[in-house]
């Protein structure tokens, strides 16, 4: 990590498995990022002022994008971050 990345809370990264992130995407072209927590199998994502479970990401996402072409963006990168994390 580098530049202005900033690590809170009771985040931890124990390996490169643990974090991905996916930049330029969404109506602010804003970087999403989802990362393991000490939960097994819980997986946080945070984009713009937005932290939450990846449940809770896809209920903002619909209620912010409804099936707009940003809806269907934010939809495919969390399938794509569901098989990276195994879920």
């Amino acid at each position: 990590m580098y530049g202005d990345a900033r690590v809170y809370g009771d985040a931890r990264v124990y390996g490169d498995g643990d974090i991905c992130w996916f930049s330029k995407f969404g109506s602010s072209s804003r970087t999403t990022t989802f990362f393991r927590t000490t939960e097994k199998n819980v997986i946080k994502v945070k984009c713009g002022c937005f932290e939450g479970t990846i449940k809770e990401f896809l209920t903002q996402v619909k209620k912010t994008h409804g099936d707009s072409q940003f809806a269907k963006e934010y939809n495919s990168i969390v399938s794509v971050v569901k098989i990276k994390f195994g879920l």
